[in-house]
């Protein structure tokens, strides 16, 4: 799963960070300066939808040169009266040039996609998940004639998110070579101990939900608990700054530095003493960003 971790997981339970899935008649996102919201709305669409992370079997369509981006002030029709409110807000908020990043591709390319990650995901994952599988195929295939619209507006500080898309999306592009598992145990560890620790939710995770507009995808009433409160989310360790760490990591090589002193009257053992500690601390830090990173 990805999630976006800039901000704490309790302003994740209170708040909704809902994205979709979307079938798009467009080769990009819709323009508001173009009134495209409005011939977008005319049909209505099927969208499966979650809630602050990206499926994985969505990334699965995708590739990291598929990244575009779209404008804020975009996501409303210019001559849109019932949204001017909106509009105005988000112009005030953002101005009329930042972005965020989104992903989009034509149907044949995304179910091409599928069909050469799916031997290799199954056997990562297991062949428990083949008919979880089948069963998006099919559902982008009929429901998805167009283009595949992934739209992340939704995410917390999406505007900052291009590298994680982009770490997500690095795994499933080795997927087919028969070495993702090898090049990123990291990555499928995590996802794999998701899968397990909530084998209730999996179809959500895997593949995300239907949206409450949108009934024509199968959908059953455990998915529909999840819509509205999804467990997957848990409460974490509060984040310590880094600088918090480095301050520690100073004081902890100058209190380590002195002793030495202190005990030997070495002014060379002393600086051998602040080099162990600087030494342990630095491998500390790495490992620490490390596994942040991987989270």
């Amino acid at each position: 799963m990805l999630y976006n971790k800039s901000q704490s997981t309790s302003q994740i339970r209170n708040m909704p960070h809902r994205v979709f899935l979307t079938s798009c008649p467009f080769d990009h996102m819709p323009l508001g300066h173009l009134n495209q919201w409005k011939v977008f709305a005319e049909v209505p669409r099927p969208e499966l939808e979650a809630n602050s992370f990206l499926p994985i079997l969505w990334l699965m369509m995708f590739e990291q040169d598929q990244i575009q981006w779209a404008r804020f002030i975009d996501d409303f029709d210019i001559d849109d009266e019932n949204v001017a409110a909106e509009r105005q807000s988000c112009l005030e908020n953002f101005g009329t040039e930042s972005e965020y990043p989104y992903l989009i591709t034509d149907t044949a390319s995304a179910l091409q996609l599928l069909k050469q990650r799916k031997a290799e995901f199954l056997q990562i994952t297991g062949d428990q998940y083949t008919d979880i599988y089948h069963e998006f195929e099919i559902m982008v295939e009929k429901y998805y004639p167009d283009h595949v619209l992934l739209r992340t507006l939704g995410l917390p500080d999406i505007n900052q998110a291009e590298n994680w898309l982009q770490n997500s999306m690095i795994p499933l592009e080795a997927l087919g070579t028969g070495h993702s598992l090898q090049k990123n145990p990291i990555f499928w560890k995590r996802f794999l101990n998701d899968l397990h620790q909530y084998p209730h939710e999996v179809q959500y995770f895997l593949r995300g939900y239907s949206r409450a507009k949108a009934k024509v995808f199968p959908q059953s009433s455990e998915l529909q608990q999840i819509r509205e409160h999804p467990s997957h989310i848990q409460d974490s360790p509060a984040f310590i700054p880094q600088s918090l760490f480095l301050l520690l990591f100073l004081i902890l090589g100058i209190f380590a530095a002195i002793a030495t002193y202190l005990y030997s009257a070495s002014i060379i053992y002393s600086f051998i003493a602040l080099m162990v500690v600087a030494g342990l601390c630095t491998y500390i830090f790495i490992r620490i960003n490390e596994i942040n990173h991987a989270d």
